[in-house]
């Protein structure tokens, strides 16, 4: 992997959640705490409706990727049949017009929940503010986010060519675009709407350059092709239970966002979404290693090559424990008295609580990063555990919060006392089986990897 691929990843991501350092700042200093609790409803509603993409992404992503390797078939579960240098044209049409058929009817879904039962969830919440710039933010940002998601197949297709450097080539234009804008119209006092704006013409950016990356010079052709076989069903057969999965995702990592807005009211849910948004920037930045190098683990799965997947998986643990540990400690340190100097009059939560939250994220990315791999097999076998964890999180926080009274703390409890039951262990144990691996050869097998990927490219 060259050190670009890296850096744009790296900055992809950093840009990605959020906005990353760009925007927050003037974020947290232009809204007011009830409006920053509104807008992270906003982003949860999203995140609610990216339920609806089931699991595509991921799938269709997959299946270009064994595709572009030599697959000539496309199978419900396991390895397909491949011949090493050959592209088979017909299957890799077959594959693009299906994803779009897909993510059409996504789209139409999306803009039904988003547009009919987000704007009835925002009326429940007694916002003080001005409602109708509320209401009217609230539609520009669920309208690029239909668009977002109508041509999401294109970023699964490019993934699955090998170029994801491409893709985040592309969101870090969209996301400094939008953070550059966003910031002109917080300073000019557009409130919410200045994001709302910002989101929707940076989506329109992020969909023309796409577009245009997938179908460049090379590839023109295929765009005029039509398609002879239909696979949706193929597709559906494992995008189900990923969806599933990312239900279970969603109210583990998303829910309690929902429990803090209708329960501690939006000043609170402020504190806490803001804790969460720079969290889940150190998560994602942390496991960026396992997102770059996902192409090419299911190349390497599709050719049997073991010996160099534990590399690539012990390298991306080890990489994500130090990055989520150096993360979560500058958080913690520096993370109120920054807010503080910028004039910010929405703070952290504690510290012992973000030092307790980093604990439970920490496990988390681990087994994330274990539970991707083994989907590298073109299998899913943590369906049920995903969906009875998100459950469970879900129940015990809102237990912990409505009778054990224990505010902010039961969110956090809540998550990682479910996920310590199972989770947090059972998919590294898994995968490290199916690699042969001891947690000594993951730091052994991770340091050596990382020294020579630095090596190579110093």
């Amino acid at each position: 992997m060259k050190r670009s691929d890296l850096i744009w990843g790296y900055s992809a991501q950093l840009l990605n959640i959020g906005v990353g350092i760009l925007l927050l700042p003037v974020l947290v200093v232009t809204l007011n705490s009830e409006e920053l609790g509104l807008w992270y409803v906003f982003m949860a509603m999203v995140s609610l409706a990216q339920l609806l993409e089931f699991g595509f992404q991921p799938t269709i992503a997959r299946q270009a990727a064994y595709i572009y390797n030599g697959a000539t078939e496309i199978k419900r579960s396991g390895l397909p049949t491949t011949v090493p240098g050959q592209l088979d044209i017909d299957l890799l049409v077959n594959l693009i017009h299906s994803s779009k058929f897909i993510y059409r009817w996504i789209a139409i879904l999306v803009a039904f929940l988003l547009c009919g039962m987000g704007s009835l969830y925002i009326y429940t919440l007694n916002y003080s503010g001005d409602l109708p710039t509320a209401y009217a933010s609230w539609f520009l940002f669920a309208g690029a986010s239909v668009i977002t998601f109508y041509y999401g197949y294109f970023n699964a297709l490019l993934q699955g060519r090998g170029d994801i450097t491409l893709v985040n080539k592309v969101i870090v234009v969209s996301r400094v675009f939008f953070a550059l804008l966003a910031i002109i119209l917080l300073l000019l006092k557009f409130s919410l709407l200045a994001i709302a704006l910002a989101s929707l013409v940076s989506c329109i950016i992020n969909r023309v350059l796409i577009s245009r990356a997938f179908y460049n010079g090379e590839n023109k052709y295929l765009k005029k092709m039509q398609s002879n076989v239909n696979l949706n069903k193929i597709l559906w057969t494992n995008t189900w239970r990923l969806g599933l999965v990312q239900l279970g995702a969603f109210l583990i990592q998303r829910g309690n966002m929902f429990i803090a807005a209708t329960y501690f009211g939006l000043t609170v849910a402020a504190s806490y979404g803001l804790t969460m948004q720079l969290s889940m920037l150190i998560m994602t930045l942390a496991s960026q290693l396992t997102a770059l190098q996902l192409p090419k683990m299911n190349a390497l799965q599709s050719a049997g090559n073991k010996l160099e997947l534990r590399n690539i998986y012990s390298s991306s643990v080890l990489v994500a424990f130090i990055l989520s540990i150096l993360g979560f400690v500058g958080l913690t340190l520096l993370g109120d008295p920054i807010l503080t100097l910028i004039g910010s009059e929405t703070k952290l939560i504690n510290s012992q609580l973000l030092a307790l939250l980093g604990l439970v994220l920490l496990l988390e990315i681990h087994h994330s990063i274990s539970a991707t791999y083994l989907t590298t097999t073109n299998q899913v076998p943590f369906l049920k555990a995903a969906l009875v964890s998100g459950l469970g999180v879900t129940v015990f926080s809102f237990v912990l919060v409505y009778w054990g009274g224990l505010g902010v703390t039961g969110l956090i409890v809540g998550q990682g006392i479910v996920q310590l039951c199972f989770n947090n262990w059972y998919w590294p144990k898994i995968a490290m089986q199916d690699l042969n691996l001891s947690p000594v050869d993951i730091v052994t097998c991770g340091y050596k990897s990382i020294t020579r990927i630095m090596a190579k490219h110093s």
